[in-house]
């Protein structure tokens, strides 16, 4: 992004990677790319975190890869947080491209 995010865009671009709280962008912020662009990374963050909670319910597998997965998400989650805070759009590893498939 070539100019300096407001500390308005800050905010809601964090609150994109905090959970449920994606849909307060995704829905309030429709108009600023900025901020759009992070709540749809959020909202396939969000869906994964969903996905992978199902997944632990797998016994012995699931046990064992759900939280190492869940760790990574929430790596993942921070390293975006900091982006957003750095006024950089940075695409989510593996899942960021899904993004983009989203029309909200």
């Amino acid at each position: 992004m070539g100019k300096k995010p407001t500390g308005e865009q800050m905010l809601f671009g964090v609150l994109a990677y905090l959970g449920i709280l994606v849909l307060i962008p995704l829905l309030l912020k429709k108009d600023d790319d900025f901020i759009h662009w992070h709540a749809k990374q959020g909202l396939v963050l969000l869906i994964a975190y969903v996905v992978v909670w199902v997944f632990t319910m797998i016994p012995i597998i699931g046990w064992i890869l759900g939280p190492i997965i869940s760790l990574v998400l929430f790596v993942f989650a921070i390293i975006a947080i900091v982006q957003v805070l750095m006024g950089n759009q940075w695409q989510l590893p593996l899942l960021g491209k899904y993004a983009d498939k989203f029309n909200v």
